[in-house]
């Protein structure tokens, strides 16, 4: 699958995982050498604690982190929120916590990572409130907005018809209208990445 070039100029097919990475990489070389460290620490970390995880397009779980990442660089976030992004399923995915993540990341990263978690130990945080959290936060809907666009390109490859119609329509009712508050146009890019997936899945 192409993925149009409009939707982001850096983000890198979903089935080609090695090329993902390598264009990840690439696209940190905008970032000063500390900062890029940092990121590149975020990133050893995320694949570490999702090992042997796979995505139902059957690439390892590290391609959704970074190709989350690439649409954060994309849309010009800082080095923070891009570990963030790098890290958003670690507490709701692997055994990590948060006091892990403050010890190693730093307290604005591990606060961003938790206002993206919507489920830990088993247990899920009612959808009303969550959705609310984000809805309050105009970053934490930025960087959902990120997550978002990068699994709705993966969705084209979920086995699952009935669930691939649930999360474009959560999409479209619930987290455009979120997006749209704090950033339009980051809320124009998800419509536009749902018509063109919408279209393949039909096709």
């Amino acid at each position: 699958m192409k993925i149009p070039e409009a939707f982001s100029t850096k983000f890198a097919e979903v089935k080609d995982y090695k090329d993902a990475e390598a264009r990840f990489r690439h696209a940190l070389a905008v970032f000063p050498e500390g900062e890029r460290a940092d990121i590149l620490k975020a990133l050893d970390f995320a694949r570490l604690k999702h090992e042997g995880q796979v995505r139902d397009e059957g690439t390892p779980y590290l391609s959704h982190c970074t190709s989350a990442a690439l649409n954060a660089i994309d849309i010009d976030c800082n080095y923070e929120e891009i570990m963030a992004m790098l890290l958003h399923d670690v507490l709701e995915d692997t055994d990590t916590n948060e006091k892990e993540l403050e010890a190693k990341f730093g307290s604005q990263v591990a606060f961003m990572v938790a206002g993206l978690t919507k489920q830990r130990g088993g247990k899920k945080m009612p959808k009303d409130e969550y959705y609310d959290k984000l809805k309050a936060d105009g970053q934490l809907a930025k960087l959902k907005a990120c997550d978002r666009l990068s699994n709705i390109f993966s969705l084209y490859f979920c086995p699952d018809p009935a669930k691939q119609k649930r999360y474009l329509r959560d999409t479209r009712e619930e987290i455009i209208p979120i997006v749209e508050i704090h950033h339009p146009e980051l809320a124009a890019k998800l419509k536009a990445a749902i018509d063109f997936i919408q279209s393949k899945i039909e096709s």
